[in-house]
């Protein structure tokens, strides 16, 4: 069937919602005090983030971020099954996981995204040798020399001042301005990097705001509110926690001694627990802080551990948290360790996106396969193997009972998966147990089947043949 070029819809009639002049995004949080580059900083100054960041549980929360996709097993999947599709697939692990540092890398953007609410990096690539025996449909076999990235630099964010929108997409990145700072190695002044060179990871981007909203932006309420209790509870320790000395007098001590007072005063000094911590007293009088004892700092602290519950929730962890300040519940941190699975899933499935697909019109993994075997050759897909979230108890007992229900078929590649799955290594046929260890195959139970018809028909009572 042919398509009239009539039918086709190549431009939007809608807009893309967001305000963008002179490179720059309009305020889009309700709180215009932490806003754009006053939260991920300015002129390679540090925002309000790194200093969220300094509090030990907001970091740790970027940690349940970042921990599980770094020490997960990534691996390109072949477009298909056949022999070249293979070897695009190995190629694309050799310069992505052998060629550069993939996890600090990974460990890095990540990170960025979490607390900025966008990650850039810049690729640069080189014409480059490479072992021809591994790659043997490479098209530059010959010369021995292929299209291989090099590094993919960081673009902090506080040093990025502007954002141009591509005029034909104006939900894509055109390219950056950025600012650098005098160094030894580099003049200051701006560089203006176009899209096509950026690795960009960006959260919730609504339409063209590709500075997109950070994970960490729904904790900064609770990261005001912990410092000010922090605050109030050293007040209170200061207060209550250490006693002060104090000296009343007894109503029949008579006429006033002026040098025992003295005495007394001088005794009082000596014991203090700082500048002015001690109290004369005249008799009959009696000194308290009213409203202020053991029990308020007490609850303070419980606030003050909501607050670290708060940080841990944000990303899912809430279950990291239970028993630490009040009763756990098994079951119940068994959901929320499924749904932290599920997070950390979706984290992956974004690294895979921008690296596959890319969100700017092109991508790491386009370009390092087309730039080697050609235009229209099919992607690999990047993925996350072996989460250390995901319940691997559980899904091994599912595949136990699946092969003895004979419903999945305990074939080579299986036992590889669940080789791969445990960490145990590869099997080794040339080294493989036989005989009285080698496994046994599972036991199937023959239905019952019914007895024959004569044997029905036989009287109970009547003595049967008894063969010893």
């Amino acid at each position: 069937m042919r398509f009239p070029r009539s039918m086709a819809r190549p431009r939007r009639l809608g807009g893309s919602g967001t305000s963008v002049a002179g490179g720059r995004i309009s305020a889009l949080d309700t709180n215009a005090a932490i806003s754009g580059d006053k939260w991920y900083g300015k002129n390679g100054r540090d925002g309000i983030s790194a200093m969220i960041l300094r509090d030990p549980h907001a970091k740790q929360s970027v940690g349940y971020v970042t921990n599980p996709l770094v020490t997960a097993r990534w691996r390109f999947k072949p477009a298909s099954r056949s022999p070249r599709d293979i070897e695009v697939a190995d190629w694309c692990s050799m310069c992505l996981f052998e060629r550069l540092p993939w996890m600090m890398l990974l460990e890095l953007l990540v990170g960025n995204y979490t607390v900025d609410g966008f990650a850039l990096a810049e690729m640069t690539d080189d014409i480059l040798p490479f072992p021809v025996d591994r790659f043997p449909t490479h098209p530059n076999r010959q010369a021995g020399v292929g299209l291989i990235p090099t590094a993919l630099h960081e673009i902090p964010a506080n040093t990025v001042s502007r954002w141009h929108p591509r005029q034909d997409s104006p939900t894509q990145l055109a390219s950056i301005e950025q600012w650098q700072p005098t160094s030894e190695a580099e003049s200051s002044g701006w560089r203006t990097v176009p899209a096509d060179r950026i690795v960009r990871f960006t959260t919730g981007q609504h339409g063209g705001n590709f500075a997109g909203i950070p994970i960490l932006r729904s904790v900064y309420g609770t990261w005001k509110l912990k410092n000010a209790l922090l605050k109030y509870e050293g007040i209170g320790y200061e207060r209550t926690a250490v006693g002060n000395p104090v000296a009343t007098p007894s109503e029949d001590l008579g006429e006033y001694d002026k040098q025992e007072a003295e005495a007394i005063e001088l005794l009082l000094e000596n014991m203090r627990t700082m500048e002015k911590g001690a109290i004369v007293l005249p008799p009959g009088w009696k000194l308290e802080w009213s409203g202020a004892g053991e029990n308020d700092v007490q609850n303070i602290n419980i606030a003050v551990e909501r607050c670290n519950t708060d940080y841990a929730v944000n990303v899912s962890a809430g279950f990291s948290r239970l028993g630490l300040t009040g009763p756990g519940s098994y079951a119940l941190g068994t959901t929320q360790v499924g749904q932290y699975h599920l997070s950390t899933v979706r984290h992956a499935a974004l690294v895979s996106t921008v690296f596959t697909l890319g969100l700017d019109g092109w991508s790491v993994v386009q370009r390092i396969v087309e730039g080697n075997y050609g235009v229209g050759t099919p992607l690999p897909t990047l993925e996350a193997r072996n989460l250390p979230t995901r319940d691997i108890k559980t899904s091994l007992d599912l595949l136990y009972r699946g092969v003895q229900a004979r419903v999945i078929t305990p074939d080579d590649p299986l036992e590889d998966e669940a080789r791969d799955m445990l960490d145990v290594g590869p099997r080794d046929p040339d080294t493989a147990r036989k005989g009285v260890n080698a496994p046994k195959p599972p036991m199937m139970v023959e239905p019952e089947q019914e007895p024959p018809e004569s044997d029905l028909e036989q009287d109970p009572e009547e003595e049967q043949p008894y063969d010893e």
